[in-house]
């Protein structure tokens, strides 16, 4: 599926292709052992998972670069052992791939990284990753000067690990990560949220109201109403019609 003719969605992925690069956003490696911390145990398959949809996304597309949109790691206030090991596993994974370049837009979770992302030879960006002259990759919980944000017909961002749920009939919904497509109303760049590649974060369900959002780019520039959806999950990629006209359907 494609998004403006622009970019593609693999086929029930929760990643977007730009020619020969994949951006994905929120892998949150660790999270299990955070979980533990919490009295919370949960089986280790965040990284086995990634790693698997990782292989049918490279094995199928022509894809020689990734860059992360933020929060490769899940912990605030340190780098733990778990963190550490399965970043070095999902590197060192990914390189096996074939994957030459990683880079990584640092989020808010990606702290006391520098020096091992250094080591593995991955770039750690501050701010804003220049795809090309069109295209910028943030994470999403700072939010950028009008000028550069203006300055790109498309800014890609994680960080609102998006979810759309649908009412199917009296009490039951349906849950699914979404893909937005979403105008800006200071210039004609359009924000494209990713949903989260960590199968473990549940997701933000996507809504109408402005300040139901993590971002302040959304927050102060998101024209919510002509948003765009797009489904993509297990065997499913959809696009949905503008959020105007299925809000009805979709709740929070």
């Amino acid at each position: 599926m494609e998004v403006d003719s622009t970019f593609k969605i693999p086929k029930g992925k929760r990643g977007l292709i730009y020619d020969d690069t994949l951006i994905i956003a929120d892998v949150h490696l660790g999270y299990e052992s955070e979980a533990e911390d919490e009295g919370v145990y949960l089986p280790r398959v965040q990284l086995k998972q990634a790693l698997r949809d990782l292989y049918e996304i490279v094995s199928q597309h022509s894809v020689n670069k990734i860059v992360i949109a933020g929060d490769i790691k899940h912990k605030f206030e340190a780098l733990t052992w778990q963190e550490r090991v399965e970043i070095e596993e999902f590197v060192s994974t990914l390189r096996g791939y074939g994957i030459r370049d990683i880079a990584l837009v640092r989020g808010n979770h990606d702290t006391f990284i520098k020096k091992l992302l250094s080591n593995l030879n991955v770039a750690l960006i501050d701010g804003l990753y220049e795809v090309d002259s069109s295209i910028a990759v943030i994470h999403g919980h700072i939010l950028p000067n009008e000028d550069d944000i203006c300055k790109y017909k498309y800014l890609i961002m994680g960080h609102e690990h998006p979810v759309v749920v649908i009412r199917l009939g009296g009490m039951s919904t349906a849950r699914f990560p979404a893909f937005l497509s979403i105008p800006l109303d200071c210039c004609e760049t359009k924000a494209i949220v990713l949903p989260a590649f960590g199968v473990y974060q549940s997701g933000n369900p996507v809504s109408m109201d402005r300040n139901a959002y993590l971002s302040p780019l959304i927050k102060r520039y998101g024209i919510l109403e002509r948003a765009r959806l797009f489904i993509s999950d297990a065997d499913i990629t959809l696009e949905l019609p503008e959020m105007r006209y299925i809000k009805e359907y979709i709740t929070a």
